[in-house]
């Protein structure tokens, strides 16, 4: 059940009025409005970050592969904010979810 659509965004640098390094994010062509499931990342995704010096919040689950990576990011349809963590891609015999994006949410 893919209750939530989403963009994926990349990082670019763009220069501003003053001459300096302004970075933003451009939505990915082509990855906008893609359907996924949004749910709390389980204890031991959460460690496996935490071991990294890293923090996952949440993960992300497709029903196809989306090229995303680490420092990337993901708006909802409802305005969150996710930053990419790190993808799993599926292992041979799981194939309901091609990609779960592992990612902690952005507060504003």
């Amino acid at each position: 059940m893919l209750a939530t659509t989403c963009t994926l965004e990349r990082k670019s640098s763009t220069k501003d009025a003053s001459g300096g390094m302004t970075n933003t994010f451009a939505a990915v062509s082509g990855y906008s409005g893609i359907a996924c499931d949004i749910q709390p990342a389980s204890g031991s995704v959460q460690m496996r970050y935490q071991q990294k010096g890293t923090i996952c919040t949440h993960s992300i689950y497709f029903a196809e592969d989306v090229p995303a990576f680490a420092g990337d990011r993901f708006t909802t349809d409802d305005s969150r904010t996710f930053l990419v963590m790190g993808i799993r891609k599926a292992s041979p015999g799981r194939i309901q979810w091609p990609c779960i994006v592992d990612v902690e949410e952005r507060l504003a």
